[in-house]
């Protein structure tokens, strides 16, 4: 007796509905990074230890055996506005940076408090390997908090 797994072939490009086992990890990259197809666990595990599940490398499109390449803040600086609106304006800017993979987007968004709805400052912002940046200014005397977060790709670029 010999056992057999069957597995669909497909001649057009994958979907994320391609997924043999419904993780919402593509077959294709499963294979490419030594995962299980059948194996719907997998998309849970955080194959190199960088705090991240196979699932968030894949749609952060870093390499989920290497714990170096992961999704994540750099840098925050916050600095004086130059030049500032004026001499005893008090503005400062903020500046992101976060590592960042060919073929994303990003958003960052901003509250006044963690209890807050997120607002955007910027979306639909490409990736521009292997570092992406961002600068907002803020009048003097504001608080608050941003947000980073992957964006889905765009069904229409500005």
């Amino acid at each position: 007796m010999t056992a057999t797994r069957h597995l669909p072939c497909r001649a057009s490009p994958e979907t994320p509905s391609s997924a043999t086992d419904g993780d919402g990890l593509l077959d294709h990259w499963k294979l490419a990074h030594g995962l299980d197809l059948i194996d719907p666990q997998d998309a849970l595990l955080d194959a190199d230890g960088d705090g991240q599940s196979n699932l968030a490398e894949f749609l952060a499109g870093t390499n989920p055996t290497n714990q170096f390449s992961v999704f994540k803040l750099v840098s925050v600086e916050a600095r004086p506005l130059t030049p500032p609106l004026s001499p005893s304006d008090g503005a400062r800017e903020i500046v992101l940076r976060w590592s960042s993979e060919s073929n994303q987007f990003y958003a960052v968004e901003q509250a006044p408090n963690l209890s807050a709805p997120f607002t955007p400052l910027a979306t639909t912002l490409r990736a521009t390997p292997p570092v992406n940046g961002f600068t907002n200014s803020f009048p003097a005397g504001t608080s608050g908090f941003c947000r980073l977060r992957l964006q889905p790709w765009p069904t229409h670029l500005p």
